[in-house]
């Protein structure tokens, strides 16, 4: 006979089963021939219980139980046995409910840093790492695999006929050097669009906006106590420019920051938004978003322009769900390789 049990861990709850031979005085007697399909509720002061009787002696048990179910000893007494199921909760797993936004902090500086860095640069799924996976199969890429196959099969197979002396290349050579060139090139230009990323990258740790965040955002002391050292004090702006976090287990997990032109007051920018790359899809980027659009529209500003690459698609498809449109497009350039740049306004 096999007793199973149904999955009980969609709840968010962690099953754990023991054994035992006793009755219970609170369950009512299930010896009708339907008894093993059925299962009755306990309640007592500490846990609920799921408890299955059989009507009659296993021979032998089988008790089959969900992903992540501890299983106690298995008795099998001689007379109904009774198999009684702890519920045990289990801690939520991290999400976006967990996430605080907040102001930046003096001390956050070397944390946001190197969140932007592993963002953009060294971190896994980092945005030159999507760039690389995105542009394996564009035109100029397929246009080298191509030549590569084509060139590989000519150096294989093909005769070595002449094209036009004996002394001239054969069609094996012909195509064993276009094989390798073609290569030589796909490399070459993996090389320079990963170096686009990388001086990028490097570029903006150099500049005023993370090397100073507390300066270039002007940012002021916002909360202040006697037992608070000042690299805890929350940070704020008094007009519309400010950074603010996201706190995840104690740890930095998103940043991005408003400023404004100093030509057109009324017109903002959003910068170094990022979110890393062990948590997207946790609403962490929406909470940014949230706090730069309500922060624009309180202030008054009659629009928001950001910049962002070609290859991150999911980041343009969270700017547009907020009403920004492409205006223009420019090249950062590498050698002989490119990669372009969007900007995206959204008007107010």
């Amino acid at each position: 006979m096999g007793i199973l049990i149904p999955d009980l861990t969609s709840a968010g709850q962690l099953v754990s089963a023991s054994c035992c031979s006793d009755h219970d005085d609170r369950t009512p007697d299930l010896s009708r021939p339907d008894a093993n399909k059925r299962a009755t509720w306990e309640e007592d002061s500490k846990k609920p219980r799921l408890i299955l009787r059989a009507s009659s002696p296993p021979s032998p048990m089988t008790l089959t139980t969900p992903r992540r179910t501890s299983i106690g000893t298995i008795r099998h007494p001689s007379d109904k046995p009774t198999i009684i199921v702890d519920l045990k909760p289990t801690s939520p797993q991290a999400g976006p409910s967990q996430a605080q936004l907040r102001h930046f902090r003096a001390n956050d500086l070397q944390a946001v840093r190197d969140l932007f860095q592993a963002a953009i640069d060294t971190g896994k799924d980092s945005a030159r790492l999507d760039a690389l996976q995105r542009q394996r199969f564009d035109a100029i890429n397929i246009t080298f695999y191509s030549i590569i196959v084509i060139g590989s099969l000519a150096w294989s197979w093909a005769p070595a006929i002449s094209i036009t002396s004996s002394s001239s290349p054969s069609v094996n050579t012909l195509g064993g050097l276009l094989a390798i060139l073609a290569a030589t090139a796909f490399a070459y230009r993996r090389t320079k669009v990963s170096k686009v990323y990388n001086t990028f990258c490097n570029q903006s740790l150099a500049s005023s906006d993370l090397r100073d965040v507390v300066g270039h955002y002007q940012l002021s002391p916002i909360l202040r106590g006697d037992d608070v050292r000042d690299s805890e004090v929350k940070l704020g702006s008094d007009d519309v420019r400010g950074f603010w976090v996201v706190e995840l287990d104690g740890k930095i997990v998103g940043c991005a920051g408003l400023d404004v032109r100093t030509d057109q007051p009324t017109h903002g920018e959003l910068r170094r938004m990022v979110v890393s790359p062990n948590h997207r899809r946790y609403g962490i980027g929406k909470l940014l978003m949230n706090k730069i659009m309500d922060r624009a529209r309180e202030y008054k500003l009659e629009s928001v322009c950001l910049s962002t690459s070609m290859y991150q698609i999911p980041a343009q498809a969270l700017y547009e769900k907020y009403g920004f449109v492409k205006e223009r497009r420019w090249v950062m350039k590498e050698g002989f390789c490119s990669v372009f740049v969007l900007d995206y306004l959204c008007r107010l």
